[in-house]
């Protein structure tokens, strides 16, 4: 476990069931798998509950979080409901939370429920991590 590492949550809904992986990524940008956890299908899509791990990680100092929606096409409420969650709770805890979206249907979710004001949105993870980068240096000056 690296303190300081940069959380990546890698959520991909299926119909069928899907999964939501969390990696730390290095300071070469690689991604290493630290869990991966399997979610419900259906078509009200239940991510699974990350809370646990996302306590974790704030305890053990991590304040940058991405979520990447890369491969979501849609998000169920439920799903919208999750993404707040992790908001809150990262948030709350004095973390930053970014989300990777390339979906239009995806990011006009966001803008319809106002998402994309309390969670900066990016198109790639390397975009992202450069805005925590950014962001956290500027939270320690």
């Amino acid at each position: 476990m690296r303190k300081n590492a940069t959380v990546l949550i890698r959520f991909d809904p299926r119909p069928e069931g899907g999964r939501a992986v969390v990696c730390h990524i290095d300071d070469q940008g690689r991604e290493n798998e630290v869990i991966s956890l399997p979610s419900g299908g259906g078509p009200d899509y239940k991510p699974p509950d990350l809370s646990g791990r996302v306590d974790y990680e704030l305890d053990e100092g991590n304040k940058g979080f991405i979520v990447d929606l890369r491969q979501a096409s849609w998000l169920s409420s439920t799903a919208l409901g999750w993404l707040i969650g992790l908001w809150r709770r990262i948030t709350t805890a004095n973390g930053i939370p970014v989300l990777v979206c390339t979906s239009k249907r995806v990011a006009s979710q966001l803008e319809s429920t106002k998402l994309e004001k309390l969670i900066h949105v990016c198109d790639s993870v390397p975009d992202a991590q450069q805005y925590l980068e950014m962001t956290l240096a500027q939270d320690r000056t």
